[in-house]
């Protein structure tokens, strides 16, 4: 059974992670990461349609391949899970809440887990992806 241990908000006062204050034990060791792998349920994307979608055009972009929603960060899928890598700002563990520089997931959105990043077990020197993200990146520019 998946629960839910927080809640994103984002507002005025920036990015964070909310948590559940029985969590605050877990925070033990963080202060000691710069980044966290967030796992985060795409809520707003969480329907009987948005789950049968098994083919998307990357980032609503017509001008790029179809592709199977396994090989993108698409939020429709048969779970709707995002995983998001993010800069730690600040933590307050006695609070329970985790300051990140940026996260794409909306306002409310539930919290499934965080993992610290760690370089060596999360950083692949050679992996290999097709051009189109890097073409839809400068899209954005």
């Amino acid at each position: 059974v998946l629960k839910q241990i927080g809640v994103v908000r984002k507002d005025e006062a920036g990015v964070r992670l909310e948590l559940e204050k029985r969590y605050q034990p877990l925070f033990l060791g963080l202060e000691r990461y710069s980044h966290l792998n967030v796992l985060w349920w795409c809520s707003g994307n969480d329907s009987e349609e948005a789950r049968a979608v098994t083919m998307v055009h990357p980032n609503h972009n017509l001008e790029l391949p179809l592709q199977g929603v396994f090989a993108t960060r698409s939020p429709m899928r048969p779970n709707p899970i995002a995983l998001t890598n993010a800069r730690i700002e600040k933590l307050d563990a006695e609070n329970c809440v985790i300051w990140l520089d940026k996260l794409d997931a909306r306002d409310g959105s539930p919290v499934v887990d965080v993992k610290p990043y760690v370089p060596r077990l999360d950083s692949i020197n050679a992996a290999v992806a097709p051009t189109w993200p890097e073409r839809t990146e400068k899209l954005r520019s």
